[in-house]
């Protein structure tokens, strides 16, 4: 765990920063690789979509994360704009930036399903790399166990009960799932027939990850529906595993329907 990775004359380069960055850049270079060689994309659309996913992201997650510290942010306002400290819900990310980019696809009638696929993996990838700054930065920290690979975190961003004790490192949980999801993800993509079928894969099995890894998570500043029960993003998770569980059957149905008989 080292918040502050080094000091560059006299300046702190935080962890957390540089991996969020390596996380856009990382993305970026995947599609970039990805669609070389594919006249399906428009590279500048692909681009624009990045940067669409980036900001609203930013956005979106800044603002579920004031919302649920809704008192404390209320007392100290200017903390607010303070994100490169941490501080952004992924899932309140993924859903405003989800709806910027369905709005811009719509706009430029674009392909919705095939450019959410693509996107669906970089995030994935992306993701999987910022999990890593979180776990340097020591905020989405797991609760306290005794497991062999348990880690003991001292950052002013783990809650203080669970200073110097062992915890999970839910933050790396999280990294090796969204790797492997990454990886199926692109097996899926290679091989399908239906145009949204890998986005929606995404969303239903990221949205299971994410309910269960939420059990071992000790941070309470990420908020509560019912304390100690369900988080926030215990409920949004149920929401989106019931709308991609319907959207998964109906691809799924659709597809077979569409499959030519032998």
């Amino acid at each position: 765990m080292k918040p502050v990775l080094l000091n560059l004359f006299g300046i702190d380069l935080d962890s957390y920063g540089l991996f969020l960055a390596l996380s856009y850049l990382s993305a970026l270079v995947f599609l970039k690789v990805y669609t070389k060689n594919s006249d399906k994309y428009s590279w500048k659309n692909v681009v624009d979509l990045v940067l669409i996913a980036i900001i609203s992201g930013i956005i979106g997650g800044r603002c579920l994360f004031v919302i649920t510290n809704f008192s404390y942010f209320s007392a100290n306002p200017k903390l607010i704009f303070f994100v490169w400290n941490g501080g952004l819900v992924f899932l309140g990310g993924f859903i405003f930036g989800s709806i910027s980019v369905f709005y811009y696809l719509r706009k430029k009638r674009l392909k919705i399903g095939a450019h959410l696929d693509l996107l669906a993996m970089a995030l994935c990838l992306g993701h999987s790399i910022g999990r890593i700054g979180c776990f340097f930065a020591g905020c989405c920290h797991g609760n306290s166990c005794d497991l062999p690979w348990a880690v003991i975190l001292n950052s002013n961003q783990v809650d203080f009960f669970y200073r110097g004790l062992p915890i999970h490192p839910t933050q790396i949980y999280e990294s090796l799932l969204l790797f492997f999801l990454f990886i199926f993800l692109i097996l899926i993509h290679k091989k399908k027939s239906t145009d949204g079928l890998v986005s929606v894969l995404y969303v239903f099995i990221y949205s299971i990850i994410r309910f269960i890894l939420e059990y071992f998570r000790g941070d309470g500043i990420r908020g509560y529906i019912v304390e100690n029960y369900l988080s926030t993003s215990q409920l949004i998770s149920i929401f989106l595993f019931l709308g991609s569980g319907f959207l998964l059957v109906r691809i799924l149905l659709k597809s077979k329907t569409n499959k030519p008989s032998s």
